[in-house]
């Protein structure tokens, strides 16, 4: 017999069956498959709310850290700038010069490496927030 009235199964069958996933499982009693189903259909909602949770705290130290290099990428593109105008200045102090060509290729490195990460993060939080979709 096969029905979704559950009285009328308990009244007249006495072996339970269940389809689950394609497969067709014997139960003992369908007050113990319920209360399973029940738990195990809660444990994986708890499973799915505390991946979300996770997801969610990571997705905010990701844009806490996403605005702190876009800080400091500022912050490096001023200190360039700077450098970049006392290069213009330097008249014949050729040891100034070096140590300024020194410092805006560190600066332009720094400034590379500040937006390779920030270009990273990005795509972490795009990725973490289709996820969450």
């Amino acid at each position: 017999m096969v029905s979704h009235d559950e009285e009328l199964i308990k009244n007249v069958c006495n072996k339970y069956f269940v389809l689950e996933n394609g497969i067709l499982k014997e139960i003992t009693s369908l007050n113990d498959y319920k209360i399973t189903e029940i738990k195990e259909r809660k444990k994986k909602e708890n499973l799915e709310f505390e991946e979300r949770k996770k997801i969610k705290n990571k997705l905010k130290n990701l844009r806490i850290k996403l605005e702190e290099l876009k800080k400091e990428e500022g912050k490096i593109e001023e200190e360039l700038s700077n450098v970049e105008t006392e290069l213009l200045n330097v008249q014949s102090d050729y040891i100034k010069a070096e140590k300024l060509i020194n410092k805006k290729e560190e600066l332009e490195i720094k400034l590379l490496n500040t937006m390779e990460e920030i270009e990273r993060i990005e795509k972490e939080i795009k990725k973490f927030e289709e996820v969450l979709l």
